[in-house]
């Protein structure tokens, strides 16, 4: 299958800790027009940072990098150039936004490239999970401001999708083919490949095919490039985005209610998700609108509902705060503290 191919890994998880003003990893900056340019909504309410990697953050992952894989590359500034199974090094970008302040969402990009991969091999090369060292560099961005070996640590509430983009003017690929990639099934059956096709039917008006899946997205372009399907192809992106903002937020709700008194930022994070997931959104882009509704089902992303025990104020006495991964770390540096003190005096 030899086609012009782009695609793009999106990572979602649960940060640490906050991600601080300091300057040291990251340079923040507000985006004001996130909910307006994501969903057409007026509202200012989505509070979110894109995210921009420093000299420190390049250098540190190059050490990072060449520790755990003793080999060299080349990480002084995106994008990056990365050995890409049998493509060889590549070119690998990365975008990185913060919503709320405890859930990060990575871009890991592939930009244009062809390749002969049979559908098979487009099956497993859309998985992170087939490029360890793709999977490194995400855990690396979650953890690089909270601890040791970042590339190695565990992260919460992670979730990964693929969108993948091919660009073909010829019947180089067939739907059936496309229906098994962004399944991850191979020899699905003419029923399932039916049933594919028709739940994506009201997103398709023209010779492009777009497909979305709980498993992730193919978008197959045959007409001329034009900012109309350069438009279309970051909203969806930017759509598949948030759907797993929410998704690895539901999941952490529980992680932050034992270690954190922050119901009150929580409950105002849940209202806007609900009013987002609710709302008519998307007014002015009908095919927008119905990619957003299937998202929502594929996802299974429903209203968030806590009940009066979740949100409670718990008194500090009663907090299980020896819990929280912040109370360890000022309880580990109390009593380095003290023992450096006394060593000091002897």
């Amino acid at each position: 299958m030899n086609n012009a191919q782009e695609i793009e890994w999106k990572v979602s998880g649960l940060l640490p800790m906050p991600i601080g003003d300091d300057g040291k990893y990251y340079i923040k900056r507000r985006d004001e027009n996130y909910s307006k340019r994501t969903f057409g909504r007026q509202e200012n309410d989505i509070l979110t940072y894109s995210l921009e990697p420093t000299k420190l953050f390049h250098q540190a992952i190059g050490a990072e990098l060449r520790k755990t894989y003793e080999a060299n590359f080349s990480t002084n500034r995106l994008p990056y150039s990365i050995p890409i199974g049998d493509l060889g090094p590549m070119d690998i970008r990365l975008r990185l936004r913060t919503i709320g302040d405890r859930i990060l969402i990575i871009s890991i990009q592939l930009k244009k490239f062809s390749s002969n991969h049979s559908v098979s091999e487009l099956i497993e090369f859309q998985k992170l999970s087939t490029h360890p060292i793709l999977e490194a560099i995400a855990r690396f961005c979650f953890n690089v401001h909270y601890c040791p070996n970042p590339s190695q640590t565990v992260v919460n509430c992670l979730y990964s999708k693929p969108l993948l983009r091919i660009t073909s003017k010829k019947n180089w690929i067939s739907t059936a083919s496309l229906v098994e990639i962004v399944t991850r099934h191979k020899d699905i059956g003419d029923r399932a490949i039916t049933e594919m096709l028709k739940k994506n039917e009201l997103l398709n008006f023209n010779d492009d095919l777009l497909l979305i899946d709980k498993q992730g997205i193919v978008f197959l372009q045959k007409t001329q490039e034009h900012s109309n399907q350069r438009n279309r192809y970051q909203r969806i992106s930017s759509l598949l985005e948030y759907s797993m903002y929410v998704k690895s937020f539901t999941d952490s709700i529980s992680f932050l209610n034992e270690s954190y008194d922050i119901q009150a930022e929580l409950s105002s994070e849940i209202a806007v998700i609900n009013s987002i997931l609710n709302e008519n959104v998307l007014n002015e882009s009908v095919s927008a609108s119905r990619g957003w509704n299937l998202m929502k089902k594929e996802m299974n992303l429903v209203e968030i509902s806590l009940g009066p025990s979740e949100l409670e104020y718990i008194p500090f006495f009663k907090r299980k705060w020896f819990l929280a991964t912040s109370a360890l770390v000022a309880l580990a540096s109390g009593i380095f503290g003290i023992a450096s003190y006394f060593k000091g005096g002897e």
